[in-house]
């Protein structure tokens, strides 16, 4: 089985676009830098933790393989 690259959505938002976050560093004399520091949602404008996103993101995918053995094993909930 190929292993293919997944979407990782907001885990406050579930949007799936982001913008990466630059801090700006100036020198005397050699002008600017950019430092990438991490990613903003662009749907909720909140700076992602991406450690928390994958982990949202791993729950989420199980707890839907959950929901389809309890489908084919006929177990409700309730």
């Amino acid at each position: 089985m190929p292993l293919e690259f997944q979407l990782v959505p907001c885990p406050k938002c579930e949007g799936t676009d982001f913008l990466t976050v630059h801090k700006l560093k100036q020198k005397a004399g050699a002008g600017l830098i950019t430092d990438t520091t991490g990613y903003a949602c662009l749907s909720c404008q909140t700076v992602v933790d991406t450690q928390s996103a994958l982990h949202a993101m791993t729950l989420r995918q199980k707890r839907e393989e959950l929901r389809l053995l309890e489908e084919e094993l006929g177990v409700t909930r309730g």
